[in-house]
């Protein structure tokens, strides 16, 4: 592809140097442009002919820029202060300071002659969200966001989903972060595939895997990384610096050195009202500059006023194993209602690289990202007069179709099964006493290392889960009677559990499985720290189709030993089609180690189902169509 291309530094008043590589099309312009900010390398360097070709392969996952260069746009690869090539320091994540310099960063696109006036922003992930962030500040010349893969609160969306916290990913992203801000590229990367192996490891020996990369399986991850490591250092791949200016990209890697502990930060913020002042430092900078701060400061629910206020269209993505980003996507989209604004919810692990439908005939994702993003672009930057689609637009795994709704969640009819005699789930309520069912949940359990919560780190190679019914043989389980009809569920599970325990708090884990020919296929799942049951919904600051609990310290109260409660616990949303003859299964868990690593044990629990205190599911059907 022909185009034209410069790198630069942008002074900001403080005097960091912010990094920006530009793309143009061939030709004078002015271009509408595109901006994606990034804290993981706007661009890679090589000096060998094979490194240059796999930091082109790498580059090529992380954005569209060639095709939207080629559509006619102009493209801006930015490092946020405080990474890659750019100066600074970073004291937390979306600081107001990094911010502020995407704003100057339009000031000055706005001034370029190649740049007619009208700008974007997109990226996956952190990138996404920075973009959000950005768009809060209602400049005038940003007219489109589409923040993919991105959070939208961040405790409960990442942190602590459920009030659980994700201890591998806070673990992992630490590390790899810290990597990332040494200009260590080659252990970023030798650290990413090794997880990508540990997941080819633990998942299913899914026929889909080529058999070149399932041979990877037979390596053991710490000599993969090793080997990794030693090769991307011999092929010199690292952050580019502007104009290849070494002293400034050595003085600026040299200041990333002060950056916050992305760990230590994390693990203090798994309430939402911990509150960290100028008096708390990481590495000895203040969490917020001039303000006492919460999490909620750089969580993008706590700015969408400002956000509507503006009327910039968002185009929100996800996919169905996204940690828990898939209810970031539907919350935002519910909550942003700006026209023109587009909910797109598919098969896909974190970033998209993969089909993680498990009855889809292939592995790869073939859904065109690049050109979704163009036709939503194009509508708000060039004025396409082509009729905008439906807002919504979700697969149903499963049936491997693709469905559209004016709006989330689509229409549904809440069915119930009730938990019953002899680990069975019945339509009916209970009519009867009877004497509850007492478990006690091994503190050992797993998901594996292939599952929705670990494809946060990569690009992924695989993600997926294997027949659960080797996983759940210790669990607690209820099934349905075989289903008489095809069965989409679409939408929010949501489980209704009466409940006493021994112990005063504890984490517990709910998934909703289909068994089919003897296997074991996961659904999707929630998982709840019981001290944070209260439902707060009179108190929630956005709308959304599940209970909403605060998560904060001050809410959290113990479990009464003995009392039953009824606990309403959310299952994450999914579209899936159960299929005729095939019965649904409840799972309970007490953990999920290898995501959440060390449970805080709930001990034994007493489930109860009784007319006085039933327990059930109740599951968002539709319409099944194919």
């Amino acid at each position: 592809m022909k185009h034209q291309h410069f790198s630069t530094y942008l002074r900001m008043p403080d005097g960091v140097s912010i990094a920006i590589d530009a793309y143009t099309p061939p030709g004078p312009g002015p271009f509408p442009t595109m901006l994606s900010p990034t804290r993981y390398y706007r661009a890679l360097e090589s000096r060998t002919r094979v490194g240059r070709r796999i930091a082109a392969a790498l580059a090529k996952t992380r954005n569209a820029a060639a095709a939207f260069v080629a559509a006619g746009y102009a493209w801006l690869d930015i490092d946020v202060r405080g990474s890659g090539a750019s100066s600074g320091v970073r004291h937390c994540p979306w600081s107001p300071d990094e911010i502020d310099d995407l704003v100057a960063v339009l000031d000055w696109v706005v001034q370029q002659r190649w740049c007619d006036g009208r700008i974007g922003a997109t990226g996956t992930s952190y990138v996404g969200t920075a973009c959000e962030m950005l768009a809060t500040r209602g400049h005038p010349a940003l007219k489109a966001i589409a923040p993919h893969y991105g959070v939208f609160d961040v405790v409960p969306d990442v942190i602590a989903p459920g009030g659980v916290p994700q201890r591998w990913f806070i673990g992992a992203w630490s590390r790899i972060n810290s990597a990332f801000d040494r200009g260590d590229f080659h252990d970023v990367l030798a650290q990413t595939l090794r997880y990508s192996v540990e997941a080819l490891v633990d998942g299913v020996r899914d026929p889909r895997v080529p058999d070149a990369v399932a041979a990877l399986r037979r390596v053991p991850p710490e000599r993969v990384e090793d080997t990794l490591a030693r090769l991307v250092k011999l092929l010199q791949i690292g952050v580019r610096g502007v104009e290849r200016d070494v002293v400034a990209l050595s003085n600026a890697i040299a200041e990333h050195a002060d950056n916050y502990n992305i760990e230590s930060q994390a693990l203090r913020l798994i309430f939402r009202d911990t509150l960290l002042s100028e008096t708390d430092h990481f590495l000895g900078h203040p969490f917020w500059r001039g303000a006492e701060g919460t999490a909620d400061h750089f969580s993008p629910h706590s700015h969408m006023a400002a956000l509507r206020d503006t009327d910039v269209p968002v185009y929100s993505l996800s996919g169905w194993s996204d940690g828990a980003y898939t209810g970031s996507a539907i919350k935002r989209f519910m909550n942003i209602d700006t026209p023109g604004s587009t909910l797109i919810l598919g098969p896909w692990e974190h970033g998209g690289n993969l089909n993680t439908s498990p009855w889809s005939p292939h592995l790869k994702n073939r859904f065109d990202h690049s050109a979704s993003q163009l036709a939503f672009f194009d509508r708000h930057l060039k004025d396409d007069p082509s009729a905008p689609p439906d807002p919504v637009r979700y697969c149903v795994m499963g049936a491997e179709t693709w469905k559209t709704a004016p709006s989330w969640p689509p229409p549904a009819q809440p069915t119930r099964l009730y938990l019953a005699d002899n680990g069975t789930l019945r339509p009916t309520a209970p009519t009867a006493d009877a004497s509850p069912d007492r478990h006690r949940l091994p503190t050992d359990s797993t998901t594996g290392r292939a599952s929705r919560w670990r494809s946060f780190i990569g690009p992924n190679i695989y993600i997926g889960y294997p027949d659960r019914a080797a996983q759940t043989r210790d669990l607690p389980s209820y099934r349905s009677p075989a289903l008489e009809e095809d069965t989409e569920i679409t939408g929010h599970p949501i489980a209704h559990l009466h409940l006493s325990s021994e112990a005063p708090d504890g984490d517990l884990f709910v998934y909703l499985e289909e068994e089919r020919g003897g296997r074991v296929t996961y659904i999707t799942e929630g998982l709840l720290r019981l001290a944070h049951r209260a439902v707060a919904d009179e108190r929630a600051p956005y709308r959304a189709p599940e209970p909403y609990r605060t998560l904060a310290q001050r809410d959290a109260r113990p479990m009464r030993p003995g009392a039953v409660e009824l606990v309403r616990l959310a299952l994450l949303p999914v579209s899936y089609l159960a299929r005729r003859g095939s019965r649904l299964r409840l799972t309970l868990a007490g953990a999920d180690r290898d995501s959440f690593g060390e449970p805080l044990p709930l001990g034994a629990i007493a489930l109860h189902r009784s007319a006085r205190h039933p327990s059930w599911i109740e599951l968002p059907v539709c319409p099944a169509q194919g």
